[in-house]
């Protein structure tokens, strides 16, 4: 039994190695964005550039002030427009209601660089349960509430 158990375990250390060296970091650009149904975009949208992980740079650097964001819909298109002195952050003064069950293109263009994500919005969100825990503690009552969605 033992020697079998050593079999695998060499099989496995000697078959599974992994070279890190062999990648090579690419920078990309970043674009991050929560759309809500029923709600105007109430949250900015961020704009910023990768890092790897070997870099020395500040996280205040990697942020992208001079981007053209749009968000783009079968009846939207959206400009979204920096915020000042929030580095890579971009609003619309739109109010446009993002609509449940249609699907949306944000988009970021930096210079010759574009990236975008399409996501469809749900049209609705069940709650099948929620359970509310109490938690007693010296400096009072600790709440948690645990939605489980459909």
């Amino acid at each position: 039994m033992m020697k079998r158990i050593l079999s695998i375990f060499a099989f496995m250390l000697f078959s599974c190695s992994i070279n890190d060296d062999q990648v090579t970091y690419e920078e990309k650009i970043v674009l991050w964005a929560n759309l809500r149904s029923n709600f105007p975009l109430i949250d900015t949208v961020f704009v910023s550039k990768s890092a790897s992980l070997n870099e020395n740079i500040p996280s205040k650097d990697l942020w992208i002030q001079d981007a053209q964001v749009h968000i783009i819909g079968d009846t939207v298109n959206l400009y979204l427009y920096p915020i000042p002195g929030a580095a890579g952050r971009y609003f619309t003064n739109s109010n446009y209601i993002f609509k449940g069950g249609e699907t949306y293109k944000v988009q970021a263009v930096v210079g010759d660089d574009t990236v975008s994500g399409v996501t469809t919005i749900p049209e609705k969100m069940e709650i099948l349960s929620l359970i509310h825990i109490s938690e007693p503690t010296r400096l009072g009552m600790i709440s948690y509430a645990v939605f489980c969605l459909k």
